[in-house]
């Protein structure tokens, strides 16, 4: 009878350490993203054109709160927003000068394309391809 209390005791203190590790793995998951939302969230306020970053050479040191990690972020935001809305508008059908434009629709994005300039500098891409279709309007 002892053995078999001893037992399940033996199992209940495993299962209660797999819950507790489970948790505290689940906490420290949030905690690490509630920073890094706080992080980009300062990044994107104290953005600044003039930062070095990865459309901008500049000799000076970056104005962003966040140092150059926070001025890259804000660009890379930006851009990715900027992307989206122009994907936004060109998904609207319209009629210009007589020819119907049917609505265009994003057919592929590829992620950031690297490309070595030499002396440690690097250009980054995103690039669209769009498809749109067209006819006279009558």
């Amino acid at each position: 009878m002892a053995s078999r209390a001893s037992a399940k005791r033996n199992s209940d203190w495993r299962i209660m350490l797999k819950r507790g590790l489970v948790r505290a793995a689940k906490l420290l998951g949030a905690l690490a993203l509630g920073i890094f939302v706080v992080f980009l969230a300062l990044a994107l306020l104290s953005y600044h054109a003039s930062d070095p970053s990865m459309n901008t050479v500049a000799g000076t040191p970056p104005r962003n709160m966040m140092g150059i990690a926070g001025s890259y972020a804000a660009d890379f935001l930006t851009a990715k927003a900027i992307a989206r809305a122009l994907i936004a508008a060109l998904e609207q059908p319209a009629t210009v000068a007589g020819i119907s434009f049917a609505p265009a629709f994003l057919d592929a994005e590829r992620g950031p394309d690297t490309e070595d300039l030499g002396g440690g500098a690097r250009v980054e891409r995103v690039s669209l391809d769009f498809f749109i279709w067209f006819s006279p309007a009558a």
